[in-house]
């Protein structure tokens, strides 16, 4: 009997899948962002009810989040403006070359609707207003997005503008998601959560730009980027008022009904 338990397989977790550690270490952009869309995976999957639920990405890039989705289960959709980007991406169905400010769904047609950093190119009424049409009544939302008041990042891109470094297409930034928005936010939908994220840690950021790209750098970076994390924790618990001014918000919500 304890043979048979022991020979069982262990459940395998989706983080187990796609989160490649390795990759986590090396990059800066996952060690800052990973966790955030992890969170939004198990939002998800917690308030899935349905099999075959439909999830919209906006801003899918090159599908690699659509391929998490797809693969745990949701029918996945992605609409991108920029053509050559969707030419790349590791999802090849359901994908739709277009602006996200006129989804080319019919209204309350969408359970799920995730996005990742796609606010700061657009006009944020018109992408609330299309979000809120095509969800469907209880329909649940994740966007994940930058704030302009956090210092550290406002002079980077000051630096960024200065040194004439170039965005890729489609990808200057014209308004950042502001802390007082969250109103119109509460307004729109029902069960609204602002967690904010990254008060201190942009400052890794210049670190990564400025020392070279080799792995004794990368493995004292991220014993920093986890020191300023433990702190922006400290300070957001101590001092919530703080969380205007971080870099990064992850907004869940549902539609009303």
């Amino acid at each position: 009997m304890n043979n048979n338990k022991k020979n069982k397989l262990k459940p395998i977790k989706w983080e187990d899948l796609y989160l490649n550690h390795s990759t986590i270490e090396n990059d800066y952009f996952d060690l800052f962002f990973q966790p955030l869309k992890n969170k939004a995976i198990r939002f998800f999957l917690k308030s899935k009810q349905h099999e075959n639920e439909i999830l919209l990405e906006i801003g899918c890039g090159n599908g690699l989040i659509l391929k998490i989705f797809n693969d745990l289960g949701f029918v996945t959709f992605g609409i991108d403006i920029n053509f050559k980007l969707l030419a790349t991406s590791l999802i090849e169905k359901n994908l739709i070359c277009g602006n996200i400010v006129n989804l080319p769904f019919k209204s309350h047609s969408i359970y799920n609707i995730y996005s990742f950093s796609v606010l700061q190119y657009c006009d944020h009424d018109k992408v609330f207003s299309e979000i809120k049409r095509v969800l469907k009544p209880n329909g649940k939302l994740v966007l994940i997005e930058n704030m302009g008041r956090n210092p550290f990042s406002s002079l980077y891109r000051l630096i960024h503008k200065k040194k004439g470094w170039a965005y890729p297409p489609f990808q200057t930034p014209e308004k950042y998601f502001n802390w007082n928005q969250r109103k119109k936010v509460n307004e729109l939908f029902s069960n609204v959560s602002f967690q904010s994220y990254h008060l201190t840690t942009p400052l890794v950021m210049f670190a990564y730009r400025v020392f070279p790209n080799t792995k004794i750098v990368h493995k004292i970076l991220n014993v920093l980027f986890n020191i300023f994390n433990f702190f922006d924790h400290v300070f957001l618990t101590i001092l919530p008022f703080l969380s205007k001014f971080c870099w990064r918000v992850v907004i869940f919500a549902t539609n009303k009904e």
